[in-house]
């Protein structure tokens, strides 16, 4: 038989289950607010140690102010690292710097105009063949070596040919002889350097006689005097200048040219 449950009260007609649920909700309010305050103060804080978190960011971030290395640190940088790498230190100079090359490399060969078959086959030549230094083909005779060893002083020189035209020479990058002949070969006057013996010769090419053939100092470094060039000035269309002393084993300050050896095969 199926029995009847009821939560009114028989007496007092009362909801007792609602009612107790009532009670206990009113109860578990302290209990609810600690929770909530307790879910708050959690997100207070995550909020602090995010915080934190920046402001020791932005505190490493100003100590490393404080060190002089950063501002004193530099960076080298090459516009073309193939040809050219470079570093730097804390000391040096901020700038941009052009380099640029004296002499590029290049490969020759020089064979004999006639060949031989064996060691042991004789030449079939009559009469003598003497070597000896600077005998028909010399070296580049550097100019450090000139003037007993005191070398050219570096500087600039002023040429002008008979038409009267002139140009500035620099000659504080020649290292050699053949330099200053190209340099001089390579102004914009009609002027040729070549050598004669253990001096410099300078042979105007214009034609022209509006002036005299003439080298001048500039600056005060005694760049023409130390290459016997000083003082020239001279109504003529070639002129010597003075000689260089020569250092010991060589007879001229240049050479023939390897052109002109193996009667003119080079």
């Amino acid at each position: 038989m199926a029995r009847l449950q009821s939560s009114i009260g028989l007496v007092t007609g009362t909801d007792i289950v609602g009612t107790v649920d009532q009670l206990m909700a009113i109860s578990a309010q302290p209990r609810d607010r600690i929770l909530a305050k307790t879910e708050e103060l959690l997100g207070q804080q995550n909020q602090i140690a995010s915080l934190t978190a920046s402001v020791i960011g932005v505190q490493l971030a100003g100590d490393a102010l404080g060190s002089s290395a950063l501002f004193s640190s530099k960076n080298a940088s090459s516009s073309n690292e193939d040809a050219l790498s470079v570093s730097t230190r804390d000391e040096v100079t901020n700038g941009s710097h052009l380099v640029r090359t004296l002499r590029t490399a290049a490969t020759h060969s020089v064979s004999s105009a006639q060949t031989f078959s064996s060691t042991d086959e004789a030449l079939s030549l009559a009469g003598s063949l003497t070597l000896k230094p600077s005998g028909f083909v010399d070296t580049k005779v550097s100019l450090s070596q000139l003037n007993n060893g005191l070398g050219v002083e570096g500087g600039s020189i002023r040429l002008t040919d008979r038409s009267g035209t002139s140009a500035e020479v620099d000659l504080s990058q020649a290292r050699t002889v053949d330099d200053v002949l190209q340099a001089i070969n390579d102004a914009d006057v009609g002027i040729q350097a070549t050598t004669s013996g253990g001096k410099i010769k300078l042979i105007d090419q214009t034609g022209q006689n509006f002036s005299n053939l003439k080298v001048e100092q500039l600056g005060t470094a005694e760049t023409a005097a130390d290459l016997g060039l000083h003082g020239i000035d001279v109504a003529a269309n070639s002129v010597d200048g003075n000689d260089i002393p020569l250092p010991d084993g060589v007879d001229s300050l240049n050479g023939a040219s390897l052109s002109q050896l193996g009667g003119g095969n080079g």
